[in-house]
């Protein structure tokens, strides 16, 4: 969409919300990203629009092997980058360029419908042990639903998957403490 479109997208957006351009000048939290791993329909198609290199989308795929993973990553490097700049508003702006009103319209119910006091408290970064726990019980429960659907074969697939997720966790968890333990010893 052209900038004279997307603008006027995003003003007519506001006013269906109630909502101003200054009460989305806020940083995102960890809430949102949960929700938006499972709207966004393509982690390639949405990356590009997050300001990612050709490298550094390559090493989002490497590091994350399952696509919400890929996609929460995705949005917790974006946060990070831009860190006070990673605005509800901001992120409103690249859901209207990706030509997705829907994902736009989410963060929006999200801001302000129905979480009008999230205008009034700090952002909330959670844990990383909070958000595995979040994860996980996401993914149960996909799990549970996709587990219904699929024949014999397609759950020994996914056990093989769950098994080569246990372990990468495992290792991630050696190295964690090992960065913990030389992070200490400095």
């Amino acid at each position: 969409p052209s900038v004279k479109n997307m603008s006027s997208e995003l003003t007519s957006l506001l006013k269906r919300y109630n909502l101003s351009e200054s009460d989305l000048k806020i940083q995102c939290e960890d809430e949102l990203f949960l929700t938006l791993m499972s709207k966004i329909p393509s982690f390639e198609a949405a990356v590009p629009y997050f300001g990612f290199t050709p490298p550094e989308i390559d090493e989002l795929q490497m590091d994350n092997q399952k696509v919400n993973s890929r996609k929460i990553s995705m949005l917790w490097k974006w946060r990070s980058r831009n860190g006070s700049g990673a605005t509800y508003l901001a992120i409103v702006k690249i859901f209207l360029k990706m030509g997705s009103q829907e994902l736009a319209e989410i963060v929006l119910k999200h801001t302000g419908a129905s979480n009008p006091s999230l205008m009034k408290k700090p952002v909330q970064v959670w844990s990383s042990q909070c958000l595995d726990e979040r994860i996980m019980k996401l993914s149960k429960q996909t799990e549970i639903e996709v587990t219904k659907k699929t024949s014999l074969s397609e759950q020994s697939e996914m056990e093989k998957l769950k098994t080569e997720m246990r372990l990468k966790d495992e290792k991630l968890k050696q190295l964690e403490k090992q960065v913990s333990s030389l992070t200490s010893e400095q």
